[in-house]
């Protein structure tokens, strides 16, 4: 009698994606900047949004407390400002400072090296709870969520804007849009827990994660509605169960963003928005990513690297794959009829929000649209002028769409991928 060979749990698999997406951030940066008491990288950074980061964090780590908690008035005196607008993760910030303030510590201290390798953990985590749902393998799918933690959106941001990268938020609600099904079966109120706790760290790392999170999680609620109208006699109790997880993320959202202190700021600063068009992405943002890309000789390079959702050579070829398997599998068309037709729309207008308000082609601009008459939408822009980083939706969609035809993934392709 031979015994059979034990399987990796899913438990056990959870954990080594976890461990497996922290190795990755120990090979990429090495062990010295965990240390947070060591801050000299980031003063010497080459990066000043980094090293901005890092003194609005300082300034408010040194003042006394405020209600809301995230106002301090040690930068701008006697005006306060929200921590939320230094761009310095506003639950670390809060956290650490309760901590340090506890211990009476008045030295030098950063963070931004601990939370960089927790955002590659979780992102190995979600990537494999992805992965899973297409493919049985849990070997397979760890590898494969390897490649999540190999994101070029992700790496290209994550000492510049560091609580930009956290797209393991964004993984969690592509998490729940790929299992709509499974998810819509569950009460009203475990629904509206996970989708508040989403909302919560959303809105406590980085304002633009809100917009992101929303996006993904718009098409959820309209599926939310049409299964629940399926099984029920009148369509009142479904749209009122849509209405109200939609007003419990956004209302969790305004809630954090209250507290810490993003409505009650007394500097605000003139910005550039969308209307100029600056930080915007283009035709060729899949193609994109500075010199790391093969094609980075015969594209113009854009003034900033969060235009692009460069999935790597190896993803170019699963895509085309996809499209081709989806042309001669037509039961395949039929069963993830919802799910591409969800998808489609979503990278559609994700694309289109990307570029607005000029459609351009390396450089070349192909249409411009004129919103010099539109006062209302130039003030609503202010808020998010780099309208480019949106496509890293479109990233990620790039690399989960493969997930529905390839279900079968050898560990050799898998190879060749993760060096792609």
């Amino acid at each position: 009698m031979t015994n059979k060979p034990k399987t990796l749990t899913l438990k056990s698999s959870c954990i080594i994606s976890l461990l497996a997406g922290a190795a990755i951030f120990l090979i990429l940066y090495g062990t010295k900047i965990l240390n947070p008491l060591y801050t000299d990288w980031i003063k010497t950074s080459q990066c000043m949004d980094l090293t901005q980061h890092y003194y609005g964090w300082l300034f408010f780590k040194n003042s006394d407390w405020n209600f809301p908690f995230g106002l301090f008035d040690s930068l701008s005196y006697p005006n306060k400002i929200s921590i939320i607008f230094t761009d310095s993760i506003p639950i670390f910030a809060i956290f650490f400072k309760l901590i340090l303030k506890l211990f009476k510590f008045q030295g030098e201290f950063q963070y931004f090296g601990i939370y960089a390798l927790l955002c590659f953990a979780l992102q190995g985590l979600f990537g494999f709870l992805i992965t899973r749902k297409f493919i049985k393998s849990n070997i397979t799918s760890i590898l494969y969520s390897i490649l999540f933690c190999l994101s070029f959106p992700m790496i290209s941001t994550m000492f510049v804007h560091t609580a930009l990268s956290s797209h393991w938020i964004l993984l969690s609600c592509f998490l729940i849009l790929i299992n709509y099904k499974i998810f819509q079966r569950k009460n009203i109120k475990f629904q509206a827990l996970i989708l508040a706790l989403i909302a919560f760290f959303a809105s406590s790392t980085h304002i633009y994660l809100i917009i992101e999170c929303l996006i993904i999680l718009f098409p959820y609620f309209i599926l939310q509605y049409i299964y629940s109208a399926k099984k029920e006699k009148n369509t009142l109790k479904p749209a009122l169960n849509s209405t109200i997880l939609l007003s419990v993320f956004i209302l969790t959202s305004l809630s954090v963003i209250y507290l810490n202190g993003g409505f009650s700021s007394g500097v605000w600063y003139e910005t550039q928005n969308l209307i100029n068009g600056f930080f915007r992405s283009d035709f060729l943002f899949l193609l994109r990513s500075g010199r790391l890309s093969v094609f980075h000789t015969i594209l113009f390079n854009s003034p900033d690297a969060q235009v692009s959702a460069y999935c790597g050579l190896g993803f170019v070829f699963l895509i085309v794959l996809f499209f081709i398997k989806m042309l001669y599998n037509k039961f395949l068309l039929k069963k993830y009829r919802v799910e591409f037709l969800v998808f489609f729309i979503l990278f559609l207008a994700v694309f289109f929000l990307s570029m607005f308000p000029i459609l351009s082609f390396n450089n070349h601009v192909l249409y411009e649209f004129d919103l010099s008459s539109f006062a209302l939408l130039e003030k609503l822009t202010n808020i998010f002028r780099a309208n480019g980083r949106f496509v890293i939706i479109n990233s990620y969609i790039l690399m989960i769409l493969p997930l529905f035809v390839v279900n079968k993934i050898k560990k050799k392709q898998l190879v060749f991928l993760l060096l792609a």
